[in-house]
């Protein structure tokens, strides 16, 4: 008998045919890992869900998954989400409002001290509250105690320009909707504001995703030039696809980190901001001054106005109060070729033009947050002109009485 040691090779060494199926087997069992792997990765999956849901946007629901707001930049979407919402409802607001954060601000603090909700200077509540709010329900109150009830919708957008106020009621209108009137409150800045490219602001940017997303819901051409129009329009919903996802992501991040600061908000006292921490803004802007802008967009307020008279909307405009040390900054003779622009477009079309801007009751810190955004105080200021003026005017009251 041999020792350990001494053992021969070959009596230890499996067969060829041994090898080989040994070999085999593992082939197999490692292909079959890996299928499963493949299969349940999540670059996979999530590639499979992408194309899936690419199909259903465009052969089943187009517009409706993916809105118009997925074509803008995600900096700017959730200002303007609420009108690809708007004009893909069923709503039939009595009054639009529309305009920029001044109209936006003063309406989300009136509405919170009319529902006992606290002050909030957060980020968080100026960035996404306040810009994606689309209600006036403090306005709402107001006018119903003066005799007048009428629903309002608030589509102001920040940082809109008289040009963006055009276009989107414009469309508005091409999509059936009647609103019996729109209050547009208005500034220096929508009419001279030489940093912002009109054509290409978040509001345009919108509408233009809009009209195509409509445009895709027409058959397919299968012609050459048909197809390739198809290949790009797979491609672009696919790109809002990634957007969607991406935004959806942010929103349950932002959603927990919104509620943690809304609680934090309710036992903790925030302070107040420098009222005029927009100053160096501002005076960018006004630098930057140009007539010609202001000539450009007086041709979209009377576009505006227009579009209103041809579909029976009555419109009232209002130049919407500043402090003076905003307006101080602001060539004189430029601020009252811009108030005379308003008023003698309204004269034309015969619109109720309200010179809130010229008044001198907006003379209180108290009633701004910076130096051209009205607080609480302020905003019911600016309400109770407003309805005054709409209760007034017995053409106003006897359209907005009337059902749709």
């Amino acid at each position: 008998m041999s020792s350990i040691g001494n053992l021969d090779k070959s009596d230890c060494s499996p067969s060829t045919q041994s090898i080989e199926n040994a070999n085999e087997e593992t082939n197999k069992f490692v292909a079959q890992k890996l299928t499963l792997k493949t299969f349940f990765g999540s670059t996979f999956v999530i590639l499979v869900l992408l194309l899936a849901f690419a199909a259903v946007s465009i052969n089943l629901v187009p517009g409706k998954f993916l809105d118009a707001a997925d074509g803008v930049p995600s900096q700017f979407r959730v200002a303007v989400s609420k009108i690809s919402k708007f004009l893909d409802s069923k709503e039939e607001p009595d009054i639009l409002l529309l305009g920029s954060s001044l109209w936006l601000l003063p309406s989300a603090r009136c509405d919170d001290q009319m529902l006992g909700k606290p002050i909030c200077y957060e980020d968080w509540y100026l960035s996404g509250f306040v810009n994606s709010y689309d209600k006036s329900l403090y306005f709402e109150r107001r006018l119903k105690e003066s005799g007048v009830n009428a629903s309002v919708k608030n589509l102001a957008i920040t940082s809109s320009l008289m040009s963006d106020n055009s276009d989107m009621f414009k469309t508005i209108m091409e999509t059936g909707k009647r609103p019996k009137v729109i209050v547009c409150g208005l500034a220096p800045r929508d009419f001279i504001d030489a940093t912002v490219k009109p054509g290409f602001t978040p509001t345009q940017l919108l509408l233009t995703e809009f009209k195509i997303n409509q445009i895709s819901n027409s058959p397919i051409d299968f012609s050459i030039d048909g197809l390739n129009y198809e290949k790009t329009k797979v491609v672009h919903h696919f790109e809002k696809i990634v957007a969607r996802i991406r935004s959806i992501s942010t929103d349950l991040i932002g959603d927990a980190t919104n509620h943690s600061a809304t609680e934090g908000v309710r036992t903790a006292a925030i302070k107040r901001p420098n009222v005029f921490k927009d100053l160096k803004t501002y005076k960018h802007i006004y630098e930057l001054k140009s007539k010609e802008m202001l000539v450009r967009q007086a041709d979209y307020l009377r576009d505006l106005l227009s579009c209103a008279k041809t579909h029976d909307v009555a419109v009232v405009l209002i130049n919407m109060p500043l402090t003076k040390e905003n307006i101080s900054m602001l060539d004189r003779d430029l601020y009252n070729d811009y108030v005379g622009t308003i008023r003698d477009a309204a004269r034309e079309q015969n619109a109720l033009f309200l010179d809130v801007g010229s008044e001198s009751k907006y003379d209180s810190l108290e009633d701004f947050e910076d130096s051209c955004h009205l607080s609480a105080q302020g905003g019911k200021k600016l309400f109770k002109t407003v309805v005054t003026a709409i209760a007034a005017e017995p053409a106003l009251v006897a359209k907005l009485s009337t059902k749709h």
